[in-house]
């Protein structure tokens, strides 16, 4: 996921009605899957010979692939496809008549469009019990409606009504033919029943001529949604004050974990060389990271702990603040406002501490994470944050430098130029500004260098290269590789099955058949350029840190095992973003053995508080996010492989979008800074048991 520096945008010019805030009311969000009393029946079979029908149940048996930990099945229409075009969720009871938890997910798609991602959901099942399985349904739009939302909404992620714009995770909902269950668990077969598959609550996408209303910002002067009301729901600055006591009451009953060394680690456990610095190491078959103190440690953490990253531009913003009551902010007081654009985060901070508010916020932040079993400051945490030295941290290092597209970048997933004459340089210089900074200080754990690099594929760097201009030297590099290899053009024409007339001329094949030689080209390029970037970044963090580990580039496109690999032959830990139901399905490239740190996950809501962005991965209320939250981290403490996982993030994103227009309710802190206590309960009961669970896990 990026973490955009640049100021946070809604560009569109969206208006609507207060709706009054009455009172708070129990009932469920509109949208919830649980609130549609009319669900719509799917008929459905099983596919394969894995689900036996009885009185409307299929019965799946099956064993469990030890290797990944998980069976799966398939279900397909009774006759022709599903419709469900007027519908936001699909939903199918499951019951597990195991006797250990089963996570199980499911996917629906249409298999028959090229253009049709896949729209997933999933749920833990405990012992004999039942559980509803969700699907958040990511509708794929006509363009004309994708034009007129864009025009109306810009480029914001997750739109009034439910409808999410995130074009990767999008189905063709006339026709979905397909649902795919996969069961993960520790036992060593799954013994479950799923029935009652449905469609439920009604979709429709924002009105085109009225969305909301007329002539009013979408959200309150405290930057939460006006047409939703809540428990925890901020109406006067009186409120901002009671919910910070009610708080101070729950951290009073919560004091920081008993068993944790200084800086987090288990101070029951076993107690190994002690260095004074953060190390990784093998112990009983299992990955650990070792505190200073020599303590094993398993990093829990979370990302963009501090107040930044929280501006917006909100429609309407002058007529918002017309008539704060007497006693209360006036839009002079509000930090970051310019115009149309506000931090509605650091304003409520404001609110609550008053001047002193960043510094007495850092404070809060650290008793939080320590209050919640949180032990780790996980990547784009503020930096005065990480100097406190009062949690362990991690940190990103990013710096302006060519890339393939010849642009100079300092954020972003293009892929850099490593052959260029400065990128050495370039990178050594980054790093030697960490000397004074964080080389030394024992609470820093690591490194990543970059984030979520551009190379889905394992050709990836070698075809980017092709396609750079002539200029950009990790092209002349691959072109040179070429020419000595074949000689003459006429016998790269011949091994490749081309008809370029000029070396100059040469570009990545299409979407055509390629040939042997032109894929072990590409591969063979990709690896060379995979190792100088890994290479040149170790280096210079153990030039300027040699006691610091190295994290990697976090990658993303996990599918990519090339990148995974040589990445593990540079890195001390490799980091991985995986935003799945469970780890268990990275699956970890043959013969490796190195440490993985998830950099980041979440399960956002589009039924909570009025936001609008499901997320990269969706649950149906808060406490189903919580319980994916607790069995995706209690998966990861089981894998030997894993020594940490970071959720992404901290507070929730703005309501009216940061600058690519993410806007997704993912926080354990609401735009209030209210904590969602459903995360932060479950948050400690999973630490609380978290070193010993993996320490009596299997190797």
């Amino acid at each position: 996921m990026k973490h955009p520096r640049a100021i946070h945008i809604f560009s569109a010019i969206v208006l609507c009605t207060i709706n009054g805030y009455g009172e708070p009311s129990p009932a469920r969000h509109e949208l919830h899957p649980l609130s549609d009393p009319s669900p719509v029946m799917l008929d459905v079979k099983p596919a394969d010979k894995t689900g036996t029908p009885s009185d409307g149940m299929f019965r799946i048996t099956q064993v469990v692939n030890p290797a990944t930990r998980c069976a799966k099945s398939r279900f397909v229409p009774s006759n022709g496809f599903w419709d469900c075009r007027t519908k936001l969720w699909i939903l199918l009871d499951v019951v597990n008549h195991g006797q250990l938890p089963v996570l199980v997910r499911g996917g629906i798609r249409n298999t028959a469009s090229s253009k049709s991602s896949e729209s997933d959901g999933a749920i833990e099942v405990p012992p004999t019990e039942r559980r509803i399985l969700p699907i958040l349904l990511v509708h794929q739009i006509p363009k004309q409606e994708e034009d007129r939302l864009a025009k109306q909404f810009g480029e914001l992620r997750g739109l009034p009504g439910g409808h999410q714009n995130t074009q990767w995770q999008q189905v063709n909902t006339e026709a979905l033919n397909v649902l795919n269950l996969e069961f993960f668990s520790e036992e060593e077969q799954i013994d479950c029943s799923v029935s009652g598959l449905r469609a439920v609550v009604d979709f429709k996408l924002p009105d085109p001529e009225d969305p909301f209303g007329r002539g009013i910002s979408p959200v309150d002067r405290f930057g939460q949604e006006r047409l939703h009301d809540w428990l925890s729901k901020i109406k006067t600055e009186a409120d901002i004050q009671a919910v910070r006591r009610q708080e101070g009451a729950w951290m009073r009953q919560h004091p920081p974990l008993a068993d944790r060394t200084t800086y987090g680690g288990w101070k029951s456990g076993p107690r190994l060389e002690k260095t004074g610095y953060f190390y990784s190491t093998k112990k009983d078959g299992k990955w650990w990271l070792v505190d200073p103190e020599g303590y094993l440690f398993w990093s829990l953490g979370i990302t963009g702990v501090g107040s930044s990253g929280t501006k917006t531009r909100t429609p309407g913003l002058q007529q918002m603040l017309e008539g704060v009551p007497d006693g209360e902010l006036s839009p002079k007081d509000f930090p970051s406002l310019n115009g149309n654009y506000w931090d509605p985060y650091q304003t409520n901070l404001l609110r609550k501490y008053g001047t002193e508010w960043k510094d007495l916020n850092i404070e809060v932040a650290h008793a939080r994470l320590h209050a919640w079993g949180i032990n780790t400051l996980g990547n784009w945490s503020d930096s005065d944050v990480c100097s406190a030295r009062k949690t362990p941290y991690v940190t990103a290092i990013h710096y302006v430098r060519a890339t393939l597209q010849n642009n100079p970048i300092k954020y972003g997933s293009d892929l850099p130029d490593v052959f260029h004459p400065q990128f050495k340089d370039k990178t050594f210089q980054r790093m030697r500004e960490e000397i004074p900074e964080t080389a030394s200080d024992p609470w820093c754990i690591g490194y990543f260098i970059d984030n979520e690099l551009g190379f889905p594929h394992a050709g990836s760097p070698a075809t980017q290269s092709l396609a750079a201009p002539e200029s950009c030297h990790s092209r002349q590099e691959f072109i040179r590789q070429l020419q000595e290899r074949y000689g003459d053009l006429e016998k790269l024409n011949k091994a490749w099955n081309s008809e370029f007339g000029s070396w100059s001329g040469l570009k990545p094949a299409g979407s055509e058949k390629t040939t042997m030689a032109y894929r072990e080209d590409i591969q063979r390029f990709s690896e060379q350029y995979l190792r100088t970037y890994y290479g040149t970044c170790r280096d210079a963090v153990k030039a300027a840190a040699p006691q610091k580990l190295y994290l990697g580039s976090r990658i993303n496109h996990v599918g990519n095992t090339t990148a995974l690999r040589v990445c593990a032959e540079y890195a001390d830990i490799v980091s991985i973003n995986l935003y799945k139901y469970t780890p268990d399905t990275f699956k970890i490239p043959e013969g490796w053995d190195k440490p993985i740190l998830i950099g980041e996950f979440h399960f956002g809501t589009v039924t909570e508080q009025g936001v609008w962005g499901a997320g990269l991965a969706t649950g149906m209320d808060l406490e189903h996010s919580a319980s994916l939250f607790q069995s995706y981290v209690q998966a990861a403490l089981r894998n030997p492989m894993i020594v940490g996982a970071h959720w992404f993030q901290m507070k929730d994103q703005p309501l009216t979008g940061r600058s690519d227009g993410e806007n997704y309710r993912i926080g354990f802190l609401n735009v209030a800074d209210i904590p969602y206590y459903e995360m932060i309960s479950l948050s400690r009961k999973t630490a609380e048991s978290m070193y010993n669970m993996r320490n009596k896990s299997p190797k």
